[in-house]
């Protein structure tokens, strides 16, 4: 028999030190979340375990559910500012949905899972994967832009390289391990990223050409996390 899972939302009274907190509303879930909300101007949308992606109005009405039959949903959604929301799931893909309806725009899928939160900046969705990458997607059509490290050009027939699908950033002298819970921040152009092979990565945001990394531990090996 499973625990009911509830959704609770409180609001923070009075000013100053002696602040009172009151429950507004508590609404029962399918499955426990473990995904921090994402506010808009009208609705809190977050993700949960078993339950796919839920949206719900400020007074407490479930406004859309996305596709309950996703696996776990542990991102954060992100926001575009207007009418697109974006998550990772560990079925393996990024996904694009409207803000309003919860309709699906686009799904782009990775090597592995993605269970890290992804950052919105200039039309891109910067999110890592347990593939040991980072991703840049076009944020309308959810193409990449480019990936970092960069894919190898994929063979051609007979065993000759092709030329790579979508356009990559330069070759990179870096060997990561999972891009996997932290969330990408953009500032001035460039994207910083944190690494379980204990680096702080530092990439050029338009095209993904790492500037540099800073080492700040002795990092994971593979398959070290979960």
């Amino acid at each position: 028999m499973r625990r009911p899972i509830a959704l609770a939302v409180a609001a923070v009274l009075g000013s100053g030190c002696n602040r009172t907190v009151e429950t507004l509303y508590v609404q029962q879930l399918e499955s426990p979340s473990f995904s921090n909300p994402l506010v808009t101007r009208d609705l809190v949308i977050f993700g949960s375990d078993e339950g796919g992606v839920y949206a719900y109005t400020k007074d407490g009405n479930r406004k859309w559910q996305f596709n309950p039959n996703l696996r776990q949903v542990f991102s954060a959604p992100a926001w575009d500012g207007e009418s697109l929301v974006f998550f990772g799931a560990t079925d393996q893909n990024v996904y694009a949905v409207t803000a309003e309806t919860g309709q699906q725009v686009w799904s782009y899928r990775t090597q592995d899972r993605v269970k890290g939160d992804p950052t919105y900046w200039n039309g891109m969705v910067f999110i890592g994967s347990y593939d040991r990458h980072l991703y840049a997607l076009d944020a309308r059509s959810g193409r990449p832009r480019w990936t970092f490290p960069p894919f190898p050009p994929p063979e051609a027939p007979g065993g000759r390289k092709g030329a790579p699908a979508p356009p990559l950033a330069a070759e990179q002298p870096a060997i990561t391990a999972e891009f996997s819970y932290s969330k990408p921040l953009v500032a001035n152009g460039m994207v910083y990223v944190g690494n379980l092979d204990g680096h702080l990565y530092a990439l050029d945001a338009a095209t993904g050409v790492m500037r540099w990394r800073f080492r700040t531990g002795r990092g994971a090996r593979r398959g070290e996390w979960a």
